[in-house]
């Protein structure tokens, strides 16, 4: 079970195609929906059957639905194999997708972001190993139509890390990579009508998390194993009053993703990835945010590779959009020694003690 989603009530969590909704309080977990089988037929629903088995899942399991996001109080967005979505009417949930010539490359985990004017999702296509251009699409969730925003020349960048909505400036963040003159923040303020570079050209600003605050940005390095020695991984924030950036915490290993709690501190995912040159610990770990702005590593998880089929070689801790409850931070490790794609809840009682 993955965990992809989260606010102070409840969180979304998918196990294979299946949505549930875990609510905190209440401890109950309960079942949305399920996507449908993209091959109709008999011979779609044999495959199917196959797929969905116990045999099948425990023998070569996979890594299940990729991208959920909750629009609004009655819709989700899910890309997986197609772009889906997932709306509550009275008491049913029902199943739409998008019927797009528009073949692309999904993004990266939590790289989706949703404008809340427009209720357009955005995403920026993650490749590796091509020639080719990359792209920014939209989504419109009321029409569920897919659109083509904006396109990046291959000797620009090598892909999009992640899109991020600016709730202060009413502004989306784009953050590139890999290389040090493709790694980058750009940003648009006409939902891609136009687009800045704001800076980059080098590891400093190869990211995929960011937070985002009333007078700064804060984001920790994405410098993984194609990076020098020397590219050790730290946090870092940008304090626009004053223009001035700050270097903060060592973390050593790539910062993956990061989530706020309702209040107001945050918490990151670092990633070890096997083959890395910097010297750093061969753990996955969460970082949190103190109330003095500080940075502590609390949870530690020893790598593991396991068998699951699309998920990588890498240790990480996924952690979801939205924001966690105070005091409460629910992730799913990845290739980790403990709870490997397992969804995990954690309750603590001050900032040190998880």
């Amino acid at each position: 079970m993955i965990v992809h989603w989260s606010d102070k009530e409840s969180c979304l969590c998918t196990q294979d195609l299946w949505l549930f909704r875990y609510f905190f309080r209440s401890e109950k977990l309960v079942k949305l929906c399920r996507l449908p089988r993209k091959n109709s037929g008999i011979r779609g629903l044999i495959i199917d059957f196959v797929a969905r088995s116990w045999l099948k899942q425990k023998l070569k399991p996979t890594a299940g639905i990729g991208h959920v996001l909750q629009i609004s109080a009655d819709k989700i967005l899910v890309i997986h194999d197609r772009v889906y979505l997932c709306e509550q009417k009275k008491e049913k949930m029902t199943v739409r997708y998008i019927e797009s010539q528009h073949h692309f490359a999904r993004p990266l985990r939590n790289g989706l972001a949703v404008h809340p004017l427009s209720k357009k999702v955005y995403f920026g296509e993650y490749l590796n190993g091509h020639t080719r251009d990359i792209r920014i699409f939209s989504i419109n969730t009321d029409t569920l139509a897919l659109e083509l925003c904006w396109q990046f020349s291959r000797s620009e960048i090598k892909h999009v890390h992640a899109i991020h909505y600016d709730q202060y400036r009413n502004r989306l963040w784009v953050l590139t990579g890999d290389t040090d003159k493709e790694s980058a923040f750009y940003y648009t303020d006409d939902e891609f009508q136009s687009l800045h570079k704001f800076a980059g050209g080098s590891q400093q600003w190869r990211a995929i998390a960011m937070l985002i605050s009333a007078d700064s940005i804060e984001w920790g390095m994405d410098a993984g194993k194609d990076a020098a020695a020397t590219d050790l991984n730290f946090l870092y924030s940008y304090t626009f009053s004053t223009s001035i950036c700050t270097r903060l915490e060592k973390v050593g290993n790539p910062v993956y993703a990061a989530t706020f709690f309702e209040s107001c501190n945050a918490v990151i995912a670092t990633t070890f990835e096997p083959g890395r040159k910097q010297p750093t610990i061969e753990c996955a770990e969460l970082w949190l945010q103190t109330n003095d702005k500080s940075w502590v590593s609390v949870l530690s998880l020893d790598y593991k590779k396991s068998h699951r089929s699309r998920v990588g070689n890498y240790a990480m801790i996924y952690l979801p959009y939205g924001e966690l409850p105070t005091n409460t931070i629910v992730c799913t490790p990845v290739n980790t020694h403990a709870n490997d794609y397992c969804t995990v809840l954690y309750k603590f009682k001050s900032d040190s003690d998880i």
